[in-house]
């Protein structure tokens, strides 16, 4: 599993590398959705904090065999004497050197290394879940980034359709057509035509420079390549629960914290009930004043075995820490349980509100359609005199708010498709290829 995850990442390093430099758009200003992805993932802050842990923890998998280095002790000294009696003869400065080895053996050993090797892989998947959480959240930012740039075009149509409908009532109130009333009406309309426009600009340039500077980028205007396309999809929630819901990454880091929790009980109990076997080994020498060191150095060793009282005994600070360590593993099954219920849960409320949300955009485009033709007709009653200022706006709002509509209905379902996407650890086009061979 370790291994297939370390590949992993290789991979993902060698496509980044192989790129365009990071922080930089690519030609043109035009910004894809896969480069958007690739620049937060370089500018995160905890992406960058997760791959130096993940460093670090990688160094000590890869390094067990310290666990069992001995541990090494030089030392040098000087001594003098100073007599406190008057007359009595002063001895000279001695120097000593001594060099020393131990070696300890616990039973706990073996679980102590399979800890660090699960240490390490929970590192890995904390980091391919925060990869995977942040890939979600640029998405949905570039999509509705993209839906608010529509949507500004709906208001700048809106205002445009204002404005040149103002120039032929101001026409028609000067030659004696129409009433100040309905100019003065034409105008309001016009003004606040105008003021929306402004309003969804001001939105839009905020969006836009917060989705920037998750990417990284100084201010300046970036253009996106896609749109909140959409396609219907018949997802399978069992059969998609069954076959991917366990490559999540973050389930996969919740039952690995089981086996650690397991291992990390096992390395305690051991720890603190078994016997220890520790060998210590000393080699010294002394000098005299003139540095004549002695002919016969000494060499000492010892061997020592340790074996513990105070765990076995009820309710001493050991005997309550295994307790802790067997109520953590508990802990930890539950989270695991908890996480994969929950994940379960939103598979399944997530393909039902795609049926939900497909209706939703399917009665959207309706009403534009309906909108569209009654503004078409207003328009005509107005010129003709046969409706009054009054119900041609309301007419006209009508349609830009169907227009609004289909554009959110459209991001509302682009959204979902994303979060059960990711809520599979699998691409948008990969479940999309699901759902048709489904159909």
């Amino acid at each position: 599993m370790i291994r297939r995850y370390r590949c992993v990442l290789l991979l993902l390093s060698a496509c980044l590398s192989a790129q365009e430099p990071s922080g930089r758009l690519p030609a043109g200003g035009v910004l894809t959705l896969e480069k958007a992805v690739e620049l937060a993932l370089d500018a995160s802050a905890v992406i960058k904090k997760d791959a130096i842990a993940l460093g670090l923890a990688k160094t000590d998998a890869d390094n067990l065999w310290a666990q069992i280095f001995p541990s090494i002790n030089l030392s040098a000294g000087m001594n003098y004497d100073i007599p406190l009696r008057s007359g009595a003869p002063r001895n000279g400065p001695s120097y000593s050197a001594s060099a020393g080895l131990t070696l300890d053996f616990s039973a706990a050993l073996p679980y102590t290394m399979k800890n660090i090797t699960l240490a390490y892989r929970q590192k890995l998947l904390t980091m391919e879940d925060a990869r995977r959480l942040l890939s979600l959240e640029i998405a949905r930012n570039y999509y509705s980034l993209a839906a608010r740039g529509q949507n500004l075009l709906v208001f700048g149509n809106a205002k445009k359709l204002a404005e040149e409908q103002m120039e032929r009532d101001t026409a028609a109130w000067r030659n004696g057509y129409k009433g100040e009333l309905e100019y003065l009406q034409g105008r309001l309309s016009a003004e606040r035509a105008v003021l929306d426009y402004e309003k969804a600009l001001a939105e839009y340039r905020n969006a836009a420079s917060e989705f920037r500077a998750a990417l990284g980028l100084d201010d300046g205007e970036i253009r996106l390549s896609g749109a909140a396309e959409i396609r219907r999809i018949f997802p399978d929630p069992e059969k998609l629960i069954g076959e991917y819901l366990p490559r999540r990454p973050d389930l996969a880091a919740k039952q690995n914290a089981v086996e650690r929790a397991a291992a990390s009980k096992k390395q305690k109990t051991l720890s603190a009930k078994a016997p220890s076997l520790s060998i210590q080994g000393s080699w010294g020498a002394r000098a005299s004043e003139d540095f004549s060191w002695e002919t016969d150095p000494s060499l000492s060793a010892s061997v020592r075995l340790n074996i513990p009282v105070s765990p076995w005994i009820p309710r001493t600070p050991r005997n309550s820490e295994l307790k802790a360590a067997a109520a953590d593993v508990e802990i930890a099954k539950i989270e695991f349980e908890d996480a994969w219920a929950k994940a379960q849960r939103e598979i399944r409320f997530l393909c039902a509100n795609l049926e939900t949300a497909w209706n939703g955009t399917e009665l959207a485009r309706l009403q534009l359609e309906i909108a569209g033709r009654g503004y078409e007709l207003s328009e005509e009653a107005y010129r003709v005199g046969a409706m009054s200022f009054v119900d041609f706006e309301i007419s006209r709002n009508r349609y830009t708010e169907a227009r609004q509509g289909l554009l959110d209905a459209e991001l509302g379902y682009k959204l979902l498709v994303l979060d059960l996407a990711f809520a599979l650890n699998i691409s948008e086009p990969e479940l999309a290829g699901l759902s048709a061979e489904k159909r």
